[in-house]
């Protein structure tokens, strides 16, 4: 039986899927399954033969060609032809989901052995199964059939493959052995690997005016070797902590652009909780430029803290894109159920979207992800008596901010999250607050 593809549901590219943090996701196997054209990321698969040595062969080519240029996806059970998903056999789904089995296959011939191929079968609405492997891109390594490779066909009579030192690439839609054009590309493809690996390293670089003062600190023993320091009063220069000194910012703006500065060059960084507790304490004093506010809200959204304040001087086309970049970051769940509850203010579509890229995982979301929270109360499930004091509250949830600045306190946590929605939250559907 033969079904049509469906079309993509996200609005992301095949290339930005790959290079995801869930390159198997379901919004990415969707993708893929209505990209319905070969080209340099996709390949289809009609048929895979367990049995067949040349289609062991051909899979080892394909792997090779991702891996040799920007890495991509095998997809089987899909037509090569049409493109219309004609679904596997079940006794196929197995020997394509074990990766351990696979690569032991591919890595007979080829070296260095391909070390971190995955793959996932994925069922239709209509009880087709496919299986999408994702072979990521082998960055500063190029992979070479090491022997010469023969098939022998049922006759009796052999083939020659491939011979000793064949590399592969990807070109558009088909798989090439390098050529002397092509050597260029392999050059450039191990450069760029080493130039991210040494900027990787670099831990710090000022570029300060010539009217700014630069001094240099050397620790360096008189016998040994050390780390020399670079210390700028440039006003675009950062805090510098967890060494044996620490720049103290004049401010809580230089503080946070340390934070952002901090966060680029470390995507894991995440600034003290105490610290983000004390902003929010103090944010009526705070005035904060639209880049600044949505580097904050980050912190915050990670965090699991507050940010309908910060929110409410955002239009909502500068909201969504950051919910759903923050969303695509993190797997916490906790995180991604406060960013689900914080998407409900711009609407229904909004937080549908969100809801449909948790795939399989939905139903450990439990009723948040079931229905769509109508206010303040239903969405983090406390009964306070709020009131409309706005006076009251303002100054209630600066007292409590501050005291979670000094010491954490999970009820004063979900009470300040509660009134700042109370007060702040405002949405593209509704009219009045919740």
């Amino acid at each position: 039986m033969q079904v049509n593809m469906p079309e993509p549901s996200d609005e992301r590219s095949v290339h930005e899927f790959l290079n995801s943090d869930d390159p198997l996701s379901e919004m990415a196997i969707e993708a893929l399954l209505g990209h319905k054209e070969e080209d340099l990321y996709v390949d289809y698969k009609e048929f895979f033969d367990v049995e067949d040595e040349k289609h062991w062969l051909g899979i080892t080519t394909d792997v090779m060609a991702f891996a040799n240029t920007r890495g991509g996806y095998l997809v089987f059970g899909v037509s090569d032809q049409t493109f219309d998903i004609v679904g596997l056999p079940r006794e196929l789904v197995g020997p394509l989901t074990n990766t351990n089995m696979i690569m032991q296959k591919l890595n007979r011939y080829v070296l260095p052995p391909f070390s971190s191929l995955r793959s996932r079968k994925h069922r239709t609405l209509a009880g087709q199964d496919v299986v999408v492997m994702h072979i990521p891109e082998s960055k500063g390594r190029t992979h070479v059939f090491v022997k010469d490779v023969s098939y022998a066909y049922p006759s009796g009579k052999t083939k020659q493959w491939v011979h000793a030192g064949a590399i592969f690439i990807r070109r558009s839609a088909t798989n090439h052995v390098v050529e002397p054009d092509d050597i260029e590309f392999i050059i450039n493809r191990r450069i760029e690997h080493y130039k991210e690996s040494v900027l990787d390293k670099i831990s710090r670089v000022i570029e300060a005016p010539p009217e700014h003062q630069v001094l240099v600190f050397d620790p360096r023993p008189k016998h040994g070797e050390g780390n020399t320091y670079v210390i700028s009063d440039s006003p675009e220069a950062i805090p510098v902590k967890g060494m044996s000194f620490t720049v103290v910012p004049s401010s809580d703006i230089e503080e946070l652009w340390g934070w952002i500065s901090l966060s680029k060059r470390d995507p894991g960084f995440r600034p003290g909780r105490h610290r983000l507790w004390h902003l929010y304490a103090v944010r009526h004093s705070v005035r904060l430029a639209s880049d600044q506010a949505l580097e904050l809200i980050r912190f915050l959204l990670l965090m699991e803290m507050p940010v309908f304040y910060w929110l409410r001087t955002l239009s909502a086309e500068q909201i969504k894109p950051l919910l759903s970049k923050v969303f695509g970051e993190t797997k916490n769940r906790f995180v991604r159920s406060h960013i689900l509850n914080v998407s409900a203010f711009l609407g229904s579509t909004s937080y549908g979207r969100l809801i449909r890229r948790l795939g399989n995982q939905r139903e450990v979301f439990g009723a948040s992800s079931k229905r769509f929270p109508r206010d303040c109360h239903q969405l983090f499930e406390v009964g306070l008596a709020l009131g409309n004091d706005t006076e009251k509250l303002e100054a209630k949830l600066t007292a409590i901010s501050e005291d979670l600045s000094k010491e954490p306190d999970v009820m004063k946590k979900t009470r300040a999250k509660a009134i700042d929605c109370h007060l702040y939250a405002r949405s593209d559907r509704y009219t009045q607050r919740c």
